[in-house]
């Protein structure tokens, strides 16, 4: 039997061995950001969460309202008001499970030192690709690795040597004055944030090698804990950041975090 089971912050749920989620991570999810008592892409989150079970087979007999209608009894259980909101999707034997959940904001700094790691692709022709799944320990490892090496985040190529996306976030950068990201097609996942500022902004989409990013006069990375995130430093290069560029990414930050606050859904 289908359900949405709430699990506030202290409070546990059983899985068993033999559930697919804990045997081989069979289950979609989504990170989305709670602030002020608002939850911010709402529409956007769920379509992707519910297009991807659509094309990788999952069940998902859940509508955007049904969830909607739990998230508030959730917030009214936990009194949250701002953190990250989970939600996570999995088959289980008798139907689909819909886990809704919170976490703290990990702390990020106000710019980015990034690495670039070549030796790790991102594979854009698995089945997996642009796909939010629970198959993510290499991600994690990766990113540990990072962190380890005294970086915040790395750029990952994708098998085909072209640029592909950060661990946890994608890429824009600029280069020759012009706002650029890649291509969907490198295999990245279709981040809410990157949707949203390409909404904004003008943008040049497309594949791009790595010396591009090497040559950029600026970069930033985007997800939905951390919005719009400039990043200072690529390996060993410090990035030039000059006055055009920077006033061009704080205007459109400043668009972004007045879009994301007018279009976010009240909850408490």
């Amino acid at each position: 039997m289908s359900e949405i089971i709430l699990v506030p912050p202290g409070e546990s749920f059983e899985l068993k061995p033999e559930d697919p989620v804990f045997a081989h991570g069979l289950g979609l999810f989504e990170t989305m950001k709670l602030e002020g008592g608002k939850l911010c892409f709402w529409s956007a989150h769920w379509t992707r969460l519910s297009g991807s079970a659509c094309r990788l087979g999952l069940d998902c007999p859940f509508s955007s309202d049904d969830v909607l209608v739990q998230w508030r009894r959730f917030i009214e259980m936990t009194c949250l008001r701002d953190g990250i909101l989970k939600l996570s999707l999995v088959r289980a034997p008798d139907g689909a499970r819909l886990f809704l959940y919170a976490r703290q904001a990990h702390p990020w700094p106000e710019s980015l030192q990034v690495q670039l790691r070549e030796d790790v692709p991102v594979n854009e022709r698995s089945l997996l690709a642009g796909h939010k799944t629970h198959n993510y320990m290499e991600t994690l490892l990766l990113f540990q690795q990072v962190r380890a090496a005294g970086y915040d985040e790395a750029v990952r190529l994708n098998s085909a040597g072209a640029l592909a996306e950060a661990t946890m976030a994608n890429l824009f950068f600029y280069h020759g004055g012009r706002l650029c990201t890649p291509s969907l097609e490198c295999g990245l996942l279709p981040g809410v944030v990157r949707a949203e500022v390409m909404q904004l902004a003008e943008v040049n989409e497309g594949i791009f090698l790595p010396e591009a990013l090497m040559e950029a006069e600026a970069a930033f990375l985007t997800n939905s804990a951390i919005g719009l995130r400039p990043v200072r430093a690529l390996g060993g290069r410090t990035l030039p950041w000059g006055p055009e560029v920077s006033g061009s990414f704080e205007a459109l930050r400043s668009a972004f975090e007045a879009h994301e606050q007018r279009t976010g859904i009240q909850l408490a």
